[in-house]
């Protein structure tokens, strides 16, 4: 292949650091075996070791939790290495495998819709979902996203999404309060699905937010914005959203692979 392939990993959490890497580095090498690894790591409480050289080290500044990450990672890349825009990035956190069943089923399957990217421009490769209705948010208007777990674009697609995190300036203007989430430009409809997902019944949401204060709330409320914002950004674009799971597999065995959301 001519094109090159960076792997950027975001980490949180020690305890799955190594297993989450490994994962992510076998399934990087069933695309490419000479890809770039660089891990961010957004935890000050965690140190991590560069180990002989097998990725590179940044330390992350964790505003917008992964999304200010890649945007590091994407900088640090652009300086480093002479990146040209046919080459792949692949982006995970290190939960895309622990808050939710990723056997090697799952890995093949990445690998080969991945692959995709190295043929035809313009796509961005990952889960695709939807709550079956049209959203929008800041005027950009959507109908599905891309599941910022574990996805990757081309270099050339990449730039006209970027930044990753350039919802950062209204998170000020966000209040959370009895369920409620005010004073965000978004539809109706997705205004319903985040209060849904912030604040579950019967366990069908996030399961971390009956022990979420509310600054942690609106840390992840505005990371589920940067998803769906960033999605919106890349079809009005005319990017496509390419889903790596088939109809088929969704209804049957994405059920089955969910352990936490």
């Amino acid at each position: 292949m001519s094109a090159n392939q960076y792997v950027i990993f975001v980490s949180y959490y020690s305890k799955y650091f190594e297993e989450s890497l490994n994962t992510l580095v076998s399934l990087s090498n069933r695309i490419s075996k000479d890809a770039i690894v660089v891990v961010v790591n957004n935890n000050p409480n965690s140190n991590l070791i560069e180990k002989n050289n097998d990725f590179d080290l940044l330390v992350g500044e964790n505003s917008a939790w992964e999304f200010s990450a890649w945007d590091q990672g994407i900088q640090y890349i652009e300086k480093k290495y002479k990146i040209k825009d046919s080459d792949v990035i692949i982006f995970a956190n290190d939960t895309f495998c622990q808050h939710r069943y990723f056997g090697t089923l799952d890995k093949m399957i990445f690998a080969k819709n991945l692959k995709k990217l190295y043929q035809k421009d313009n796509i961005v490769v990952g889960d695709v979902d939807s709550f079956g209705e049209s959203f929008s948010i800041l005027s950009k208007f959507g109908n599905k996203w891309i599941s910022t777990y574990l996805f990757g674009m081309r270099y050339s697609t990449m730039k006209k999404c970027l930044p990753f995190s350039s919802l950062s300036y209204i998170e000020n203007e966000i209040t959370i309060e009895n369920g409620k989430i005010k004073g965000i430009d978004v539809s109706r409809s997705l205004l319903k699905h985040l209060e849904s997902w912030l604040f579950p019944i019967n366990d069908v949401g996030w399961y971390k937010s009956q022990k979420a204060d509310e600054n942690l709330l609106k840390k992840k409320l505005m990371a589920i914005l940067h998803e769906k914002y960033l999605s919106c950004k890349l079809i009005e674009s005319n990017i496509t959203l390419v889903g790596v799971y088939s109809p088929f597999v969704i209804n049957l065995f994405r059920k089955l692979r969910i352990k936490l959301i």
